[in-house]
Formats: C-alpha cells, sequence, structure tokens
C-alpha cells in the first residue's frame, strides 16, 4: 500500500511542478521498455505536446512508430492518432477473439507457445 501512495505522490507532484523530471522520467520508461521488450512486443507512439524535446532520440529505436508533438505542421497527425488507436485496439480485441476467445495478451502469449 505505501508503495501505491508513493507512485500517487510521485504522479501529483510530477504533473504540478514545472522542473520536477516529467521529460526524464518518460524517457526512462520508453528506453527501460525499449530494453526489456523486443519490437514484436512493444510499439511506441510518442506523443509530446510540449514542441517534441522529450523524447529527442527516442524516434530512432526499432520500437517508435511515429512522435507526435502539437506543432502546427503536425496537428493532423494528432486526430489521427485517435484513430491509429482505435483501431489498433480493435484489431487486438479481434486477434484475441479469434484465438479463442482469450482476456488478455499473457493468455495469447501463453496459447501462441505451448
Amino acid at each position: 500500500m505505501n508503495q501505491l501512495i508513493g507512485v500517487a505522490c510521485l504522479a501529483r507532484y510530477c504533473t504540478h511542478n514545472p522542473c520536477s523530471g516529467k521529460s526524464e522520467l518518460l524517457r526512462t520508461l520508453v528506453v527501460s521498455l525499449a530494453a526489456t521488450h523486443s519490437p514484436d512486443e512493444l510499439n511506441l507512439v510518442l506523443v509530446d505536446f510540449k514542441g517534441g524535446a522529450t523524447f529527442l532520440g527516442c524516434e530512432s529505436l526499432p520500437h517508435t512508430s511515429a512522435v507526435i508533438t502539437n506543432l502546427d505542421d503536425e496537428a493532423i497527425l494528432v486526430e489521427r492518432m485517435f484513430d491509429a488507436i482505435s483501431g489498433e485496439l480493435n484489431r487486438r480485441q479481434e486477434v484475441l477473439r479469434a484465438a479463442g476467445n482469450l482476456a488478455n495478451v499473457t493468455e495469447y502469449t501463453a496459447a501462441r507457445l505451448g
């Protein structure tokens, strides 16, 4: 329970305080996930509404499909991102259903390997 409270406090601190390390935290999460998962297991669409500096360098990871910012020339990508995420969620639901109405990716991976 204390860990949960600590995470909630960290999230509140990071979201309500400038210069609190949000960008560093996000970059650390992205790089850690990429280091521990293959591109087949993890696909990233990185969204940065602060102009793009947060994920600088992460665009070259094989896991990264796109880096979207709120810059004027990328405004259409923000709208398309929602459609793409909705489509991907639907595709994954169909894959789980076709594989035997499985509940989640853990069951799907076990069925696929086993």
